[in-house]
């Protein structure tokens, strides 16, 4: 029993010990999977690199004896390949390629290389003989070709059987770094720098928010959590490629888990954007019923960046189809918050700007100047894609823009991100004087006498009774009111407060403008009752 006990323990031992893999793929003339394109690095292009970049080409089976065509070269190089008429690639011997000249007999069976100017890289090309059935060979007898880069680029190799045989061969992409494929390398040092700038701007959010602790607003306590949730999301971004780079293929779980936190991260953003932008915790106690309405845009967008993030993780091309299904839900939900936060912002500014709290208006101005030019680098990218996706079929695009293909999907949008967060938290920094974005702002910066005029007004003498609209069970519940109401309850209550006052009502005045505008008196509704 114990012996089996430890024979169990053992084997769970060994199957949480790393399986090293290397980053390979399969060339197979049967599916006409017969050439394979990567990228790959220069060992000068990778500070601190010690290896060299290396693409070799293993043969595991020939089914007949055979002469196969081996080719590696810079996909930059195409052109020197291929028939300029036909643009396919032909075998130096078919054909009068030699008895036209385009090609000596020594090469012939090899493909043909046109010399109309000095290739990028050097090209591999070669003619290997197999005298019959070839099968798994190991030790010296194995058929194994090696290519050494030199010039960073988007390498291709190609083997071709000249008779009906049959044949597996594995290309092995080794690059300077490690095992991660080179069109995902961008990403590792990418996030590793994200994960370093903000870890420093939440130890410098920490240290304000602990100088001023006694002064913390709401909004400054979620963007603090906020703040932690971004660190340890892109601590997990980067440990997610290193793992990749290490073993040599992705971790599923946590691959799952980086997708999750990703699109949990936006989805908070935009949450708490558009809560501030309501005038939530700022203007407003509560926002009712409307709060709803923001968890639940908070939640779709979730899952649309969830499907959008898992998209780009695995899919390796940029599709009509691909577009449909997962940019364009994503786009959609991030359109509407935009939207709804930029229109909020334009709302509440109105709002501040009646009561005359001009610090307050003045930081919404800055948060809307904020988001419009974040908008205005979104719509230049997104147009930037659709170019991009447009062009992705022509043959040069690949071999020139391999290395900016990650930038594309996700790249540009985590920068984005940064700077607009960056920008938000320079306005919501703790300070000494945060009372002033709170709730109950200093009577010197709410002039709001002034707002409403002075001598009189709806609170003269301070006997104003203002009917109360809402019971304080009901705080949960939407405040806002039909216009009309509001206006019919401005008039009656003003007026009862004037007869009260010993005017004299057979001669009435008009109290309320007919034609005042319906947010207007709502807001002297409200400052009226603060003054009871």
């Amino acid at each position: 029993m114990v012996a089996r006990t430890w024979w169990a323990l053992l084997l769970a031992c060994l199957a949480c010990v790393p399986i090293v893999y290397s980053y390979t793929e399969v060339l197979d003339q049967e599916t006409d999977s017969w050439i394979r394109c990567g990228g790959m690095y220069a060992l000068s292009a990778i500070p601190g690199a010690s290896g060299e970049g290396t693409i070799n080409l293993r043969f595991d089976y020939v089914s007949t004896a055979s002469n196969l065509n081996i080719l590696i070269y810079d996909s930059r190089d195409q052109e020197l390949l291929e028939d300029p008429d036909t643009h396919r690639m032909v075998i130096c011997g078919a054909g009068d390629t030699i008895t036209s000249g385009n090609c000596s007999a020594e090469n012939k069976g090899k493909f043909m290389v046109r010399n109309t100017r000095p290739p990028t890289s050097s090209i591999l090309n070669e003619l290997y003989h197999f005298d019959g059935v070839y099968a798994n060979k190991t030790g010296s007898a194995v058929v194994k070709y090696s290519y050494q880069v030199n010039i960073t680029g988007f390498y291709c190799v190609a083997a071709v059987s000249m008779a009906d045989s049959t044949f597996l061969a594995t290309v092995e992409w080794d690059n300077p770094y490690g095992l991660l494929p080179a069109i995902e390398y961008p990403k590792l040092p990418f996030y590793g720098l994200l994960s370093i700038t903000f870890m420093i701007i939440g130890i410098v959010w920490m240290v304000l928010s602990f100088k001023h602790s006694g002064e913390l607003l709401p909004i400054q306590l979620w963007t603090t959590g906020v703040t932690l949730f971004i660190v340890t999301e892109m601590a997990f971004n980067y440990g997610f490629y290193e793992d990749w780079n290490r073993i040599g293929r992705p971790s599923i779980f946590l691959l799952v888990l980086v997708v999750i936190l990703n699109a949990a991260r936006n989805s908070l953003s935009f949450f708490m954007l558009l809560v501030v932008s309501l005038g939530y915790g700022v203007v407003k106690p509560t926002l009712g019923t409307t709060m709803h309405r923001c968890i639940g845009l908070g939640c779709l967008h979730f899952v649309c960046g969830v499907m959008y993030m898992m998209g780009s993780q695995v899919l390796s091309d940029i599709t009509a189809v691909t577009i449909l299904i997962f940019v364009l839900p994503l786009a959609a939900t991030m359109t509407a918050f935009y939207f709804w936060i930029l229109t909020a912002l334009t709302e509440t500014m109105k709002r501040l700007e009646l009561r005359r709290q001009s610090v307050k208006l003045e930081m919404y101005r800055n948060l809307w100047r904020l988001l419009s030019a974040s908008v205005v680098v979104l719509v230049i990218f997104f147009i930037v894609n659709t170019f991009n996706v447009s062009y992705r079929e022509s043959p040069n695009w690949m071999p020139h823009y391999w290395q900016w293909r990650w930038f594309l999907l996700e790249g540009w949008l985590n920068i984005l991100y940064l700077f607009v967060y960056i920008g938000i938290l320079i306005l919501w920094r703790p300070t000494a004087n945060n009372s002033r974005y709170g709730l109950e702002q200093i009577s010197s910066e709410d002039d709001d006498e002034e707002a409403l005029g002075k001598g009189g007004g709806l609170w003269s003498n301070g006997r104003v009774k203002l009917r109360q609209t809402k019971s304080d069970t009901n705080l949960d519940d939407d405040e806002e009111e039909d216009d009309d109401d509001v206006l019919q309850w401005v008039e009656k209550n003003v007026a009862s407060e004037k007869l009260t006052n010993g005017e004299s009502s057979s001669n009435p005045k008009p109290l309320v403008d007919v034609h005042v505008d319906p947010a207007e008196a709502a807001l002297l509704a409200e400052e009226a009752s603060k003054k009871l």
